[in-house]
């Protein structure tokens, strides 16, 4: 359910503009799902790995969903990649019959964690409220829960899920979802360099988690991003955010999601103000 690999590519392509070579820091989890070897929660190995409460059967509700996903950064004349984390805070409606289970899910906010010192990438109101909502099918038994991929497309209309994203603003798959008259999305860069870059971006994830309590979901999340920066504002800004190269994170324990079971009237605007009381972060 994560969508902003965008964020964390203008990023590093800045980072090394203003000449800073210094590599983030890998995230921790307040689940501990942030440190350790890589391990699919439920059932590999490493720290990042919790028991299950095989007790609890039955996940139907409403949840806060915290979701992480790590991804590296390799600026053009670089030798060390730059982490960036990015996340996305969503409010979901479980509903469970049997061992099936529907996610509905509303976004409620998306952001990265890695603020340059130099050049500040956000991600407007109008970006995040354009998310639209998701809907996810998976399983819960034994205490596991598990939700097969899931691709998601912003700023595009695309035939297909694999087909390539547009590269150019008269490409007329493209289409103006945050309703600013710019192509795609748009993300706004202020600091040491001010603009705006616009873009069509696809991520996918999976989600592999198991129940540590009856309101407490946690686990991994097997993350990729692909994005086209396909204008920007000054125009020079698209070639340099094109010069990076961005892979997902080696260690599978940095992308991770956490579930907090939530009262069924919980909102949106009250999810974004509690959402350090709840998550720690």
């Amino acid at each position: 359910m994560k969508v902003c690999g965008a964020v964390a590519l203008i990023l590093g392509a800045l980072i090394a503009g203003c000449g800073s070579s210094d590599g983030g820091e890998g995230g921790n989890s307040p689940t501990g799902a942030g440190g350790g070897g890589a391990g699919g929660a439920g059932g590999g190995s490493g720290d990042c790995a919790p028991q299950a409460a095989t007790e609890v059967t039955d996940v139907s509700g409403t949840w806060a969903l915290l979701q992480v996903g790590s991804l590296n950064v390799l600026p053009q004349g670089f030798t060390t990649p730059i982490t960036n984390r990015i996340v996305d805070l969503l409010l979901v409606k479980s509903d469970q019959t049997g061992e099936q289970v529907t996610l509905s899910g509303e976004y409620c906010d998306h952001y990265t964690e890695e603020e340059d010192a130099f050049v500040k990438a956000s991600i407007p109101v109008a970006y995040r409220d354009s998310l639209v909502d998701v809907e996810r099918v998976g399983t819960f038994a034994a205490g596991q829960l598990r939700v097969p991929e899931l691709v998601e497309v912003v700023g595009a209309s695309l035939s297909s899920p694999t087909e390539a994203l547009p590269t150019e603003p008269d490409d007329a798959r493209l289409f103006d979802q945050d309703g600013d008259q710019k192509p795609g999305v748009t993300i706004a860069l202020s600091g040491l360099v001010d603009g705006e870059v616009y873009v069509a971006e696809r991520k996918k994830t999976t989600l592999d988690g198991v129940a540590v309590s009856a309101d407490r979901i946690e686990g991994l999340t097997s993350f990729s991003s692909e994005q086209s920066v396909v204008d920007a504002d000054p125009a020079n800004l698209k070639d340099q955010v094109a010069s990076s190269e961005q892979s997902t994170d080696p260690n599978a324990c940095n992308s991770y999601f956490v579930m907090l079971r939530v009262d069924d009237a919980m909102t949106c605007e009250t999810l974004r103000t509690q959402r350090e009381t709840l998550f720690g972060q």
